[in-house]
């Protein structure tokens, strides 16, 4: 179709000139010009070149539909998973949280009984002292009379033998003419004595279910407190898992986006408290709130062979935590060259980081004032951060633990 409109418009062209070089008038010469504006089909050419643009901008429309939807499809898929991970790991932790309070109901109950057990025997225990303590009393009495008979018993077989009162020759002879006196007062002096070895072996008796009686009530009070102590246990675990709960309650499905959330949470600014900062083991003048990233002093252990020191820092509430580092120690050569990390909401139950399902081993430093940064995959809510020393530096002449640390992350 453009070939046959450029022919035209060439003849026309053609014959114009021709009728100017025969003199034509200026009249007729734009009358020719007309005919060819018009013999050119614009409208055509326009509406093509229309159709054409229409079409290449469709095709880039649909390109960029795909492009965002091949981009928005893993997200969104992301997004969902993360929301059913979240739905999960809640739902699990309520359940948790259910046999927990259960188990504690039950622990409640079984110190209760075990209290009201303990105030009852208490009680009895009192009540059988009492009795102890009187029949001791009264066997104490009764002893005391058999031997005041023994000693009339005694006495009078010595009147009767014709000898001093307080005599007491085991080889005298007897008089056959009182022979029947003595051997009464000897039957009376045999039946006294087994009466009192009878007295006597109560008398012990008593004072060994005495002896029982108190060893089972320090037993039980021992029980008591030892429930107690679980107990409490129990209970800063049920708030511990609480709080975790509450936090993803209000986080859920809002993942944590490392690029928006890694500002310093105040080691080398000094924003968290010296108070906060703490550890395992800290050399004379270098203490743990010295810990802080380029502080001139450091943080320091005494001198050892292998550790395990950590170093604990408080963040005041729990934060979202997505980057760490570390530095070495500002004096002789000391540094850190292998840590893990520990977290805890309560400063009770404390987890280890994790990264695919495996303990996370950090590298430290390799000298005393390079800044070593490591992003976390998975960032950490938490409240507690620990740095637990696996491996430092040794040269042979001074073995010391040290190291500068900061936190990265946001507010929850």
């Amino acid at each position: 179709m453009d070939g046959n409109i450029l022919l035209k418009a060439t003849l026309v062209v053609a014959f114009c000139t021709a009728k100017e070089t025969l003199g034509q008038s200026l009249t007729s010469l734009q009358q020719c010009a007309a005919n060819i504006a018009c013999s050119l089909d614009y409208q055509h050419i326009f509406q093509g070149q229309l159709d054409n643009l229409s079409s290449s901008l469709m095709n880039e429309i649909l390109k960029e539909r795909i492009n965002t939807n091949t981009a928005l499809i893993p997200m969104l898929r992301d997004v969902d998973m993360l929301k059913y991970n979240t739905t999960n790991q809640i739902d699990g932790m309520v359940r948790h949280i259910g046999t927990i309070d259960a188990e504690l109901a039950h622990d409640r109950e079984y110190l209760g009984n075990l209290t009201r057990g303990l105030y009852i025997l208490n009680n009895e225990f009192h009540a059988e002292q009492v009795i102890r303590y009187q029949d001791v009393h009264r066997l104490v009495m009764e002893l005391d009379g058999v031997k005041h008979n023994i000693a009339v018993l005694k006495s009078s077989l010595n009147q009767l033998l014709g000898l001093p009162a307080n005599y007491t020759d085991p080889a005298l002879h007897y008089c056959p003419e009182k022979d029947a006196q003595i051997l009464e007062l000897q039957h009376n002096l045999t039946k006294l004595n087994s009466q009192y070895l009878v007295a006597e072996t109560a008398s012990n008796n008593a004072q060994a279910i005495m002896f029982l009686l108190q060893k089972q009530v320090v037993d039980l009070k021992g029980n008591v407190s030892v429930l107690t102590n679980e107990l409490d246990m129990k209970n800063k675990i049920i708030a511990s898992l609480q709080i975790q709960l509450q936090i993803a309650k209000n986080n859920q499905g809002l993942p944590v986006s490392v690029g928006s959330c890694n500002t310093s949470l105040g080691m080398e600014s000094g924003y968290i408290q010296d108070s906060a900062i703490t550890a395992s083991d800290i050399h004379q003048g270098y203490a743990a709130s010295a810990a802080r990233l380029n502080n001139k002093s450091g943080w320091y252990t005494s001198e050892k062979a292998q550790s395990q020191d950590w170093l604990q820092i408080d963040l005041g509430l729990p934060k979202y935590v997505s980057q760490v580092a570390t530095q070495g120690a500002p004096c002789c050569e000391v540094m850190v060259t292998n840590y893990t990390l520990q977290y805890s909401l309560d400063n009770i139950v404390w987890k280890d980081y994790e990264e695919h399902c495996q303990i996370k081993y950090f590298p430290g430093n390799s000298d005393q004032t390079s800044v070593v940064v490591h992003t976390l995959s998975n960032p950490i809510l938490s409240r507690f951060i620990r740095f637990v020393v696996k491996d430092f530096k040794k040269d042979g002449s001074s073995n010391y633990v040290g190291m500068r640390v900061e936190l990265y992350g946001c507010s929850v």
